[in-house]
């Protein structure tokens, strides 16, 4: 076991705002829950490895789902959303004869690995060293609980002011279905909750997600803030550390969006700049970036990540805090095996891509 302490929490935030490509919540909002969270308490959280569940035990994801943007203006902290949710589980856990004892995320996210920490050090249960997605995705159908028939119900949703809707579909491995009845409950919540659910085994976490994404998150977080902190170049220092490649790096000219059934939709328009000045790129996104482009030529899609970086500041920068006028360094990062082991892993995302109009081929990295 190892206690993450502040400063490992702020690398995980940056680390996974980065390699959530787009979405997971924003860079400032995980720093805000942190932030909310150290004022009143110690940053202490238990990390095990999958490895050291405790046989017979399960595990439950905890996550905020709605719009990033409706995050940011409603200002929460998700610490209501998530507790509430993860005790929930826990008594429809106990009615299934399940011991659910630990907590896990269900994407890379600055938000959404975060607040199981939050529900962790609450609940004084240990965080899992493993993640689902090893990126951050649009919907519960996009993930490989999905197409690896890992059941995602029950599952237990709640708002800030504690009220609590508990999931229990007839068939608890139709996540189209889930994600359907989650989305509606989450536009009555006004695109803002906690969702607790996913009770996982570690022989399913060996098997079908990937375990060791948090240590990963760890040695890229520690090296983003040191290089910032140093003034050194944050892209070299990232690359020393995980597979990655450059892109490009471009002036933001233009961001379109709109926030639709509880998702972010956009696309944004770059110019490059240094050795890529005179081309132009874009990246089409539903809350995650699902393909890059140069003119219409793609560059790359998911599951494989798109991850943008603020040249300026050398901060990882999401959707929901892009602004147009700044310099964006793209880097792209191969997606865990996990999305490549069998063809689901692509087309799961196929109804995402439908939606912003992309009828090409998979580009892997």
């Amino acid at each position: 076991m190892r206690i993450l302490n502040e400063r490992d929490a702020k690398a995980i935030i940056y680390a996974t705002a980065l390699m959530g490509a787009g979405g997971g919540g924003s860079l400032a909002h995980g720093l805000f829950y942190l932030d909310a969270y150290a004022k009143n308490h110690e940053i202490a959280v238990k990390m095990i490895s999958v490895d050291e569940m405790e046989d017979g035990t399960y595990a439950g994801v905890l996550a905020g789902m709605g719009s990033p943007v409706k995050f940011r203006e409603s200002g929460t902290d998700f610490l209501v959303e998530s507790v509430t949710a993860y005790d929930g589980l826990k008594k429809v856990a106990a009615l299934m004869n399940r011991r659910l004892t630990n907590v896990f995320p269900i994407e890379y996210g600055a938000g959404n690995s975060f607040v199981p920490m939050l529900v962790a050090m609450e609940r004084d249960e240990p965080f899992v060293d493993v993640d689902p997605c090893g990126r951050a995705v649009p919907a519960l159908n996009t993930t490989p609980f999905a197409f690896n028939h890992i059941a995602t119900a029950p599952s237990v949703m709640s708002n800030g002011s504690g009220d609590v809707v508990i999931a229990y579909p007839k068939d608890p491995f139709d996540t189209v279905g889930l994600e359907n009845l989650c989305r509606n409950v989450c536009v009555a919540f006004d695109m803002v909750m906690g969702i607790a659910g996913w009770l996982t085994s570690k022989e399913q976490m060996k098997a079908s997600l990937v375990p060791g994404a948090y240590t990963k998150a760890l040695e890229v977080g520690h090296a983003m803030l040191n290089a910032i902190e140093e003034k050194r170049d944050v892209g070299e220092e990232i690359s020393k550390v995980v597979e990655c490649r450059q892109l490009w790096r471009g002036r933001l000219t233009k961001h379109q969006l709109s926030v639709e059934k509880g998702f972010d939709f956009g696309r944004t328009y770059y110019e490059g700049i240094g050795e890529y000045a005179g081309r132009k790129f874009r990246i089409d996104y539903q809350n995650e970036n699902l393909a890059a482009f140069e003119g219409d030529q793609a560059l790359l899609t998911v599951p494989d990540l798109i991850c943008t970086l603020n040249l300026d500041t050398g901060c990882p920068v999401t959707n929901a805090e892009l602004e147009e006028g700044q310099n964006i360094l793209v880097l792209a990062m191969p997606a865990p095996e996990a999305w490549h082991a069998s063809e689901e892993g692509w087309n799961c995302w196929a109804p995402f891509l439908d939606a912003i109009g992309y009828k090409g081929k998979q580009v892997r990295y």
